[in-house]
């Protein structure tokens, strides 16, 4: 069984959960300033074959090509910023 919580930690998870939401929100309400485009560049780079360390930001380790690939490919179907909310909310659900 599992042990019920105290109005205290519903109050501090609750309060966690807003913040991480307002963050998410804040990210992709300015999502033309973040690194996320860079993502999509180099995930378009890669997939055109093209040598992704000529990009002048790219300074991510080269297994991060392939997860920038599938963030291109989705932004390719998806707005860039509901492609930015996905990675948001999978970073906070990493966490």
């Amino acid at each position: 069984m599992r042990p019920k919580l105290r109005p205290w930690q519903v109050a501090v998870y609750a309060g966690v959960l807003v913040y991480l939401a307002l963050e998410i929100a804040r990210s992709v309400w300015r999502s033309e300033i973040v690194v996320f485009s860079g993502y999509v560049e180099l995930g378009e780079a890669v997939l055109a074959g093209r040598d992704p360390y000529t990009l002048g930001l790219n300074t991510w380790p080269p297994f991060f090509g392939l997860v920038a690939a599938g963030l291109a490919l989705l932004s390719r179907v998806l707005p860039l910023h509901v492609v930015l909310a996905l990675w948001q909310l999978g970073a906070v659900g990493a966490i």
